[in-house]
């Protein structure tokens, strides 16, 4: 039996971690990424920022049922719901989860 080069157990650990490292990495960078970003628009008018408190708990009670953020901003959009309002109530609604 021929005997095997005292290099190759070493170099194939090696490429084993690194192949961990990479893939760990890259998981992680794909991790942040999908996290949701939020945006600061800021307090609106006292009138719109009341209406978006109250689609903030709107907002909430949907999520808290599985409802998708993004599908519910599309019929808000289809509601010709103003987005200033909607945008301020998913920050509001993201600030609360912080």
């Amino acid at each position: 039996m021929e005997t095997i080069s005292p290099y190759i157990l070493p170099v194939l650990v090696g490429l084993v971690v690194l192949i961990v490292l990479v893939s760990a990495i890259v998981w992680f960078k794909k991790r942040k990424k999908s996290a949701p970003k939020v945006t600061l628009i800021g307090p609106l008018s006292p009138e719109k920022e009341a209406q978006a408190q109250t689609v903030a708990q709107h907002i909430e009670s949907y999520l808290a049922q599985g409802f998708d953020i993004k599908e519910m901003r599309l019929q808000a959009a289809a509601q010709e719901i103003d987005m200033d309002i909607w945008e301020r109530a998913e920050e509001i609604v993201a600030l609360k989860k912080q």
